[in-house]
């Protein structure tokens, strides 16, 4: 008979399910949001053609990079610098499987558009995955330890 994991646990298992289907679901709203400027609508038949072919490897890829660095393990408290150039690495490779991704099997996109989508999603996912890390850093109510007071030597 196994021993019933503690609360703590399940609360860790918790937050690293919560923190990596965060990541996974901003991750899928900048391919959309570059998709949305990049073609006017995402009912746009093309658009739907691209967001069919290519959303699911992104997410399984991208759930497998943010594993892979470690983002899950981001606290608020301590975002930095390396934490962001780990978000900024893992979204480079996630831009540059796109690209291959477009090459390897270009019926899914407009020749015309084959460099502007991996870029602009790379750069709006890093946008996306960082800012949230920040805004979630500025708003917390348990972190707001620095105070910005001029306190005199006396």
């Amino acid at each position: 008979m196994g021993v019933a994991p503690s609360a703590q646990g399940w609360r860790r298992w918790f937050r690293l399910v919560a923190v990596l289907a965060a990541d996974l679901v901003l991750v899928n709203v900048s391919l959309l949001v570059t998709l949305l400027l990049n073609y006017g609508s995402l009912s746009d038949p093309a658009a739907q053609h691209v967001l069919r072919g290519y959303a699911l490897p992104i997410t399984g890829l991208a759930a497998l990079l943010v594993t892979w660095r470690g983002l899950y393990r981001v606290s608020a408290r301590y975002y930095g610098m390396y934490d962001f150039l780990s978000i900024a690495l893992v979204c480079a490779i996630l831009a540059t499987l796109l690209g291959g991704l477009e090459i390897a099997f270009p019926t899914y996109i407009e020749r015309e558009r084959s460099l502007d989508i991996p870029v602009l999603f790379g750069l709006l996912s890093i946008a996306l995955l960082s800012g949230a890390r920040i805004a979630r850093r500025a708003l917390s109510p348990s972190y707001h330890s620095v105070t910005f007071e001029y306190r005199s030597q006396q």
